[in-house]
């Protein structure tokens, strides 16, 4: 079982120390007049704490069923998932996420390298940061925590927790323990982080790092461009893997439909991968159904030899109640090279947000 060392438990006090000091102290930076903020009842630096602050407990349980190919599994998770924007007098100063989640899983094969085993439970960190956002009225912001890794189309949909995911596991990495700087330009967004390396649990061993970014035009538009840089020695079980990634992508929003496109590829060890991934998706005017199939090939060159995987999945998603929704893919993994490979699978998702 993952525990929590003591590196990222100093973080996790030190940020949220930080930020319920700050919502009882904040002043606009160079204001003349900045001093701690006076309360003329305890009951209203109470209700202070709480403005602005969401949050719930997050349920889910999935199942892997094999068609053919493949093993059964189970995955069940429940957290916490809490955000809070401070404001004063002068508007928002920061957003805090926090989301800590415990995971079980029972019959998984290859488990990610935070369980002991594919029969455990762990501590799965989805989120847990603050972005300081009063420097520069958006336009530069620092981030401090466990935050997703800035690169591809991840970067600006949210996957935590669902069913859909696009192309962190081709990285091996989705979140990571560090700071970046970020913000929204007239023309374009950023965001690039130096960052552990370690993934879900903050780890020195073999000295993993990691600089990742992306800069692209604004997410409001129905027309979004990126392009992201991925470089350093992330950590594995056994050791680390030097990857060295570029990518592009895409994404196009038309009335209630949406395409994407990601194209990645660089050095990983001594191989040479690209990756492809497609989307087109619709919902429905109230979003409560959403269907989307997707398009994967992975490419990989070892010594003059190239091997390539290709995948389609196609899934829904629907939400029953404002908390709970309910999921289903089907993934098809096939080659003619790789007939090992060549596997259907069935997974559902029950998903209950209170």
């Amino acid at each position: 079982m993952s525990v929590l060392s003591p590196l990222q438990l100093c973080i996790v006090c030190i940020t949220l120390t930080s930020t319920v000091t700050a919502a009882n102290t904040f002043a606009a930076p160079g204001s003349p007049d900045s001093q701690q903020q006076e309360y003329s009842r305890p009951d209203e630096r109470l209700t202070a704490s709480f403005d602005n602050l969401r949050w719930v407990i997050d349920q889910s349980t999935r199942h892997n069923v094999p068609l053919s190919g493949g093993n059964s599994f189970w995955q069940h998770a429940i957290g916490l998932d809490l955000h809070k924007v401070f404001q004063n007098e002068y508007g928002d100063y920061g957003t805090l996420i926090f989301q800590p989640f415990l995971v079980r899983v029972e019959n998984l094969k290859n488990p990610p390298a935070f369980f002991d085993d594919g029969n455990d439970w762990a501590l799965n960190w989805r989120m847990i940061n603050f972005n300081y956002t009063a420097l520069a009225k958006g336009k530069f912001n620092i981030r401090l925590g466990h935050f997703e890794v800035p690169f591809g189309l991840e970067q600006n949909i949210d996957t935590n927790g669902t069913l859909r995911q696009y192309t962190f596991s081709t990285r091996a990495i989705k979140a990571d323990w560090g700071f970046s700087v970020n913000g929204a330009l007239n023309k374009l967004d950023y965001e690039f982080a130096l960052s552990r390396g370690s993934g879900n649990d903050y780890s020195s061993r073999h000295n993993p790092y990691l600089f990742s970014g992306r800069i692209g035009t604004p997410v409001t538009k129905n027309l979004v461009f990126g392009v992201s840089g991925f470089f350093g020695e992330t950590l594995q079980k056994n050791g680390t893997t030097n990857r060295k990634l570029l990518a592009v992508d895409l994404a196009y929003y038309f009335y209630q439909w949406e395409f994407l496109l990601e194209l990645s590829g660089g050095d990983v060890d001594d191989d040479t991968e690209t990756h492809i991934l497609t989307e087109a998706s619709w919902r429905s005017p109230m979003e409560s159904l959403h269907l989307y199939s997707q398009f994967r090939n992975s490419s990989k060159k070892f010594s003059g030899q190239r091997t390539s995987l290709n995948s389609i999945t196609v899934g829904i998603h629907y939400d029953f109640t404002s908390s709970t929704g309910l999921s289903g893919e089907i993934r098809h993994n096939f080659d003619a090279a790789l007939p090992n490979q060549q596997t259907s699978n069935l997974l559902l998702q029950l998903r209950v947000r209170i």
